[in-house]
């Protein structure tokens, strides 16, 4: 696949179908190829930039970037990729910043950097740690807040030592519940997260189709009103 800019934006997730049949470069007015320059060799699942330094990290199922070889995470620098140390042996399927600009990424692994790291991990800049050891699920979705407080969502259920249903808040040291989480006996997956004037808002998934409305299952917990919106 070769990488192309949206509008100035790094575009780099694997458009297998299109290459594969010769359409997979843009060139509309928002779409710019780079010349061909090659892309990842699989899926990215998510990107995150840090509008500070410049530099876009991509996270997804790949084992190369270009001529780089990366394990399912990378960085973007405006010029080159580069691996993140030695990488996760697992999907990553979501990405965030904190204000000190550490990576955080989750996904379904076990290892970071090659040291255990269950589902969730964070990268300083030179090295991986794991956070109070991690999901007993896939995670899914992540957010940080202003003061670094870091939202997760996904698959699991226990977070560190801790009971929580499919979504949990890392405070730099501790995991805690975020009251009684999703509440179902159908599988849910909290795929999405967003901080917006002091309230979470969360995507979540369910195998039964009648779960799947829009409504306020906890409010006033971790944040003056912890809403969500189902997907």
């Amino acid at each position: 696949m070769s990488a192309v800019l949206f509008r100035g934006v790094l575009a780099a997730a694997s458009i297998t179908a299109l290459s594969s049949q010769g359409r997979g470069d843009f060139s509309d007015a928002n779409w710019v190829s780079l010349g061909g320059l090659p892309g990842t060799s699989g899926r990215v699942w998510a990107i995150v930039a840090n509008t500070n330094s410049g530099v876009m990290y991509l996270g997804g199922q790949f084992i190369a970037a270009g001529t780089q070889l990366v394990t399912n995470v990378l960085a973007w620098n405006g010029t080159n990729w580069s691996a993140l140390g030695s990488g996760l042996n697992g999907t990553v399927y979501a990405l965030a910043l904190d204000g000190a600009g550490t990576l955080y990424v989750g996904g379904q692994f076990t290892m970071a950097g090659g040291a255990p790291a269950t589902n969730i991990a964070k990268w300083d800049g030179s090295s991986w740690s794991s956070l109070g050891g991690g999901m007993n699920g896939r995670v899914s979705s992540l957010a940080v807040d202003s003061v670094g407080t870091v939202y997760v969502g996904g698959s699991f259920t226990v977070a560190g030592a801790v009971p929580a249903n499919y979504i949990a808040k890392w405070n730099g040291s501790s995991w805690s519940a975020l009251g009684s989480g999703v509440l179902s006996t159908f599988s849910p997956s909290v795929n999405a997260l967003a901080l917006g004037d002091g309230t979470l808002y969360a995507g979540v998934s369910s195998q039964r189709q009648a779960e799947r409305q829009p409504q306020t299952l906890l409010s006033g917990t971790a944040l003056p009103g912890l809403l969500w919106a189902r997907a």
